[in-house]
């Protein structure tokens, strides 16, 4: 007798294959991948970051702060304004990161006016949602699982989002080292 969902093949200890896991999850590790990857190529950036005053060498200290605590404010704003759906965080996520190459313009060509305010406030935008947006992807993980199968396989499902986290460092790494190779 079937209930019309598809036969999951579990193993002995109850836990969903890896594959499977990820078929289920991939939204959640979508999310994380771009986002900490898009966030980590910027920050990496800053030192490339001209100030508008000549004088002013602060401004990529300013912004590498400005990132830290935006990041640190956006994780408990989840708690004030969390979408219920992954689709909405996934989305926002997508939307993010075609904003990632205005920064790389701004710091490298004369395309966009140097402005230290509007610079600011914008790796603040960036950084905040950047920690809104990976909290909000590790809160809501556990719900792209069946109910009955949360349990057996939370473990397994962060340890998954903690590799993605990882790569996502290190990619955002070798993203910015690519940039500085060919600008």
């Amino acid at each position: 007798e079937s209930d019309g969902r598809p036969d999951i093949t579990i193993n002995n200890s109850g836990e969903l294959p890896l594959s499977q896991l990820i078929r289920k999850s991939w939204p959640a590790y979508v999310t994380i991948f771009i986002t900490v990857s898009s966030s980590m190529s910027l920050s990496s950036w800053f030192n490339r970051f001209q100030s508008e005053d000549a004088m002013n060498q602060g401004l990529p200290q300013v912004l590498f702060y400005t990132r830290l605590f935006a990041d640190l404010l956006g994780r408990p704003a989840t708690l004030y304004l969390s979408p219920k759906s992954i689709k909405y965080v996934l989305c926002g996520a997508l939307l993010r990161v075609l904003t990632t190459p205005i920064f790389f313009v701004y710091s490298s060509t004369s395309l966009i006016p140097r402005n230290d305010l509007a610079i600011t406030i914008g790796v603040f935008i960036f950084s905040f949602t950047s920690g809104y947006l990976v909290t909000l992807a590790y809160q809501l993980a556990p719900f792209l699982i069946h109910e009955n199968e949360r349990e057996r396989n939370r473990t397994q499902q962060n340890s998954l989002l903690n590799v993605f986290f990882s790569v996502s460092v290190v990619l955002g790494l070798i993203i910015t080292f690519i940039f500085r190779a060919t600008l």
